[in-house]
């Protein structure tokens, strides 16, 4: 780490538009683990966001504090919580230290997540990630919007095929409780900046709390990282039988829903509330936008 921070500082940080920072959570553990463990992880921690602001200043941060599973449930809220709060605190210092620099935000996007390899919650973050590095976001979200409106979806899920990470969405859901909650002031770190109780757990899945209760009152918020794990596995028990998932289609008295491939590199997934709407009419959508969104991922669709 040593010698990335001192004779590779230059190399390595230059030019980053991600910075993704790991943490153990049960080595790191003040009851459980080594607490000299988490100050080394703090002083590395400042030491990159540090490197970042000289190099690459605007890169957004996100920090992963891994094996919650490990964690006693009683003792994730809190130690996730003050966690956290560490850094960003650490983050702030950054920030004063290059603060006379013209060149350099006074403001950073820093992101947590408490992820587990046995729950959704790695999806959720990678996801998050995905979503970040993928040029053009915006303009992605719109034809997803457009596709959706053609299909009368209530929702549209754009998924990259090889690991199933959730790249963009779309829904016209009016509800909050149903839809998923995702409060951007939350991420942004400045001098002047307060840690409510809102921002030091916004990246807390339900699934991590005692008795399934979300720290962020959305039992709902997590469906699309759900909804990719479920998926996921049933592609896998598919190549157990030797079969390859091309298309999928289900009905409840509720919604209807349909996943296919959209391009080479992506499944969609259109959901309908609408019981008049015909499954072979959004098949037929999709079939048709194939090649739009082939030339949008290659830049060359407007």
């Amino acid at each position: 780490m040593e010698s990335y921070m001192d004779t590779q500082r230059t190399q390595v940080f230059s030019a980053v538009g991600v910075l993704i920072y790991v943490v153990d959570l049960v080595n790191t553990d003040d009851e459980n683990g080594d607490p000299h463990e988490w100050e080394a992880d703090l002083r590395y921690f400042h030491d990159c966001l540090s490197a970042l602001q000289s190099n690459s200043p605007g890169a957004e941060v996100f920090c992963l504090l891994h094996k919650m599973d490990l964690i006693e449930p009683s003792r994730r809220c809190d130690i996730y919580k003050r966690r956290v709060a560490d850094l960003r605190r650490k983050t702030r210092e950054v920030l004063s230290e290059h603060a006379s620099s013209p060149s350099v935000p006074n403001q950073l996007r820093l992101r947590c997540f408490a992820t587990s390899i046995w729950d959704a919650t790695l999806y959720r973050a990678w996801s998050s990630i995905i979503q970040t590095i993928v040029p053009d976001i915006e303009r992605l979200e719109n034809h997803l919007t457009v596709l959706a409106d053609t299909c009368s979806a209530a929702e549209v899920v754009l998924f990259e095929k090889a690991t199933f990470l959730i790249m963009s969405h779309y829904s016209n859901m009016k509800s909050a409780s149903i839809q998923p909650q995702e409060i951007e002031h939350t991420h942004e770190v400045s001098l002047d900046s307060e840690d409510t109780d809102t921002i030091l757990l916004e990246g807390l899945s339900a699934s991590m709390l005692p008795g399934g209760k979300s720290a962020m009152k959305t039992p709902t918020n997590d469906r699309y990282e759900r909804i990719s794990e479920l998926v996921k596995q049933f592609k896998i028990a598919c190549l157990d039988s030797h079969h390859q998932v091309q298309a999928l289609e289900f009905r409840t008295p509720l919604f209807s829903a349909y996943l296919d491939v959209l391009t080479s590199s992506t499944y969609v997934l259109v959901i309908a509330t609408d019981p008049a709407i015909q499954l072979s009419a959004v098949k037929r959508n999709i079939e048709l936008s194939r090649g739009h969104f082939e030339r949008l991922q290659l830049g060359h669709a407007k």
